[in-house]
């Protein structure tokens, strides 16, 4: 069954709360996808194997191809230099995958994903659109832009305005 979106908001904000700490530590974390969150028997969510992170500064570029395919931001796959808003991308996926349980860009192999991700535009269908609220569709767009320098960055991430708000939950 799908989440509502209080649940959604309930998990998105203790992983924004544990990226928080690794952004303020200049850690990136570069595998972030659902097998590396961990959910406790309390429902406390545990962000988890740390074998590719990478202490950064802001704004520095790093060419290592690591990560899930699925949950890489394009930059990554496209063997372009990076930032650490690339986990922003993977944030998207994410959140994309448990607002509708599946990932937003597939491919059968990693040539036909890049190809797919090439020619990717964030676009939601009208169902899709009537299941959840604008603000938690507004942060979702912001995370699935595939040009680097116009996705949402840490700042305004933490700060968005989903994590603060008054959720109202929409009949499924």
């Amino acid at each position: 069954p799908i989440l509502n979106e209080l649940e959604i908001l309930q998990i998105m904000k203790q992983i924004k709360n544990g990226l928080q700490y690794l952004y303020k530590e200049n850690i990136i974390h570069r595998d972030l996808k659902p097998q590396n969150i961990l959910v406790t028997k309390n429902l406390i969510i545990k962000i988890s194997d740390f074998g590719f992170a990478k202490i950064y500064t802001e704004g520095s570029l790093t060419q290592t191809i690591c990560g899930s395919p699925l949950y890489m931001a394009p930059e990554i796959l496209t063997y372009k230099q990076y930032t650490e808003l690339a986990d922003l991308w993977s944030v998207g996926v994410i959140l994309y995958e448990i607002m509708f349980k599946e990932v937003p860009i597939t491919g059968s192999n990693l040539y036909s994903l890049v190809k797919n991700i090439q020619s990717y535009n964030f676009k939601l269908t009208k169902k899709q659109k009537k299941m959840y609220s604008t603000k938690i569709l507004n942060l979702l767009e912001r995370l699935l832009i595939k040009n680097p320098e116009k996705r949402i960055d840490w700042k305004n991430f933490f700060d968005h305005q989903w994590f603060y708000d008054k959720v109202e939950c929409k009949e499924m």
